[in-house]
This record gives C-alpha cells, sequence and structure tokens, in this order.
C-alpha cells in the first residue's frame, strides 16, 4: 500500500495528513524541513525526518482534536480511520510488506506504532506542547 493511498483513506482527516506531511517534508520537491535540518546535520537525516514526521502526526491529532472540540468537520469514524491510516504508513509496516525485512536505521517516517501514539497524543491532549518528538 502506498502512503498517498493510505493516507487519503482517512477521509476528511487525510488531506490535513497530507498537508502537514509536504509542509514539514517537503513533498519530495527540495524544499520543506526536514531538507533544511538535514543540510545542517546530514548524519541525522534519517532521525530528524522520523521526528518531524512523528510530530506532524501529533499535529494532525491537535487539529483533529479542535474540530470535535468545535463539532466541526469530523464524522462518526474519522478518528479510527486516521489512526488506521497512520499506522498503514508507518515504516515497519512498509517496509515488512515491501521487502520482509525491517530496518529501523532507515526509517524516515517512524513506526507504525509510533505514528499512532503521537497522532492520539495530539488529540487526546489538544497541547502543541506535548508534541516534543525531538526529546
Amino acid at each position: 500500500m502506498s502512503r498517498g493511498r493510505a493516507a487519503t483513506g482517512a477521509g476528511g482527516l487525510g488531506i490535513i495528513g497530507i498537508l502537514l506531511a509536504l509542509f514539514f517534508g517537503g513533498g519530495g520537491g527540495g524544499g520543506g524541513l526536514v531538507q533544511s535540518l538535514s543540510r545542517q546535520d546530514p548524519d541525522r537525516r534519517n532521525q530528524l525526518s522520523v521526528s518531524l514526521e512523528l510530530q506532524a502526526d501529533c499535529f494532525a491529532g491537535i487539529w483533529a482534536n479542535s474540530m470535535f472540540q468545535r463539532g466541526d468537520v469530523l464524522e462518526t469514524g474519522d478518528i479510527e480511520e486516521a489512526l488506521s491510516a497512520a499506522a498503514a504508513v508507518g515504516d515497519d509496516r512498509i517496509q515488512s510488506s515491501v521487502t520482509g525485512r525491517i530496518n529501523p536505521e532507515t526509517w524516515t517516517h517512524g513506526s507504525s506504532e509510533q505514528r499512532v501514539e503521537w497522532f492520539s497524543t495530539g488529540y487526546t491532549t489538544g497541547d502543541a506542547n506535548r508534541c516534543d518528538t525531538f526529546s
């Protein structure tokens, strides 16, 4: 399953995840925070990429929380779909399905468990201060 296809499965929440990934990661177009940070510390590029992606997951959870609090946008099942989409695009799940092997040193987005955990943190707390994925 491709990252794009899994992300769009989350209905209205899928689009916010895509937008956050494009902002943080640059969408492969050479921009974004990952590219900027990796120029400063190329040896930690993958680690920085994972931290930024997980932070984006947390921020997506905060966005979902704010929509829920306002009674806006979210429909029954949206959060479950978002959690499922987050798990589906974990590097461990993708590597396992593509190569049959899992190599955390090559990850750029985090594990399925990490992605679900950080989205859930953002969603349950609604607090950006809880989204420190770099510590």
